[in-house]
């Protein structure tokens, strides 16, 4: 009994260890084929790879030659356009934008006509006050007919200074002096019409009201401008048979303000007035405003409105 038990134990014990062997054996070959597969793969990869490399190589040296050929030629096409649409942006700024500063004129654009420095400043300013003081102050008319009597006008206690000092203090950049109404009467002594302050008992007729404003308007540096009636009920030469006398007249009563260093804001004006306002019955002169605006940009240069 004891011997078949010894006997068994040694057979089951033969019998492990030739399992446990095989099982050895089995995994040794199976690693080993495992490797070798392995190490062969490796081996026929390798060149296949240096292969795809190298194709991808030249392949990708053509791609980024194709690419950056389409890159120049684009930057290229970009830079013409960019450069086309800078010219174009530049073109129309320059012609459809005023000049920002009043330094600089501002172009003349091909649709129409840009403001002037001059008409920049006028509208910048906004606000202008009329003076009109002269004989329809005293005889209380709005129009006048050219017979009032010179010696009704006495400003006795006129002060200028308080007119542009206030003009001032309210914000006015400008004032207009009406030098001449419809009725003909001149604040100032001109020599070419003896209807004139100079027929005034005020300051026994040496008086000057457009000099008194003038002087006012430079002690404040108020701009100054200037209403000439061009309509004189007064002057017999206001006819259509003697218009060309009249209008030299006219003319010389320009001059007269416009080129006198006492007149204006130290001798400048930045305005002229004159309009085609007529009375029934007046004579249809006609006026030669071609010749009067030259004597005005002469004498006060291109700064100087004319309105009317």
């Amino acid at each position: 009994m004891g011997k078949r038990l010894v006997d068994k134990r040694n057979r089951f014990g033969i019998r492990k260890l030739s399992v446990g062997v095989c099982s050895v054996v089995v995994a040794t070959c199976f690693l080993g084929v495992t490797t070798s597969y392995a190490e062969e793969q490796a081996e026929n990869s390798e060149p296949r790879e240096e292969r795809v490399e190298t194709s991808n190589a030249g392949d990708q040296g053509k791609e980024e030659k194709t690419v950056n050929e389409h890159q120049e030629e684009s930057e290229q096409s970009s830079s013409a356009i960019s450069e086309k649409e800078n010219r174009a942006v530049s073109q129309g700024t320059e012609a459809s934008q005023p000049a920002t500063s009043l330094d600089e004129e501002p172009e003349i654009a091909d649709y129409g006509p840009l403001p002037s420095k001059a008409q920049m400043q006028y509208h910048r300013e906004e606000l202008a006050a009329f003076i009109h003081f002269g004989m329809n102050t005293y005889y209380d008319r709005e129009w006048g007919d050219g017979q009032e009597d010179p010696y009704y006008f006495y400003p006795e206690h006129l002060d200028t200074d308080q007119w542009i000092k206030t003009l001032k203090d309210a914000g006015f950049k400008r004032t207009i002096m009406v030098v001449k109404h419809h009725d003909g009467f001149l604040l100032y002594p001109s020599k070419y019409t003896d209807h004139t302050i100079a027929k005034s008992g005020w300051k026994d007729g040496k008086g000057d009201v457009l000099a008194e404003v003038s002087a006012s308007a430079s002690k404040y540096d108020m701009d100054m401008g200037v209403y000439l009636s061009p309509w004189d009920a007064h002057s017999p030469l206001y006819h259509v048979d003697t218009e060309d006398q009249y209008n030299e007249y006219y003319l010389n009563q320009l001059k007269e303000i416009l080129e006198d260093p006492k007149y204006g804001n130290k001798g400048k004006f930045v305005e002229v007035w004159m309009d085609g306002a007529r009375g029934d019955g007046a004579q249809k002169v006609t006026y030669t405003f071609d010749k009067w605006f030259d004597v005005i940009r002469k004498a006060q240069g291109g700064h100087c409105h004319l309105l009317g």
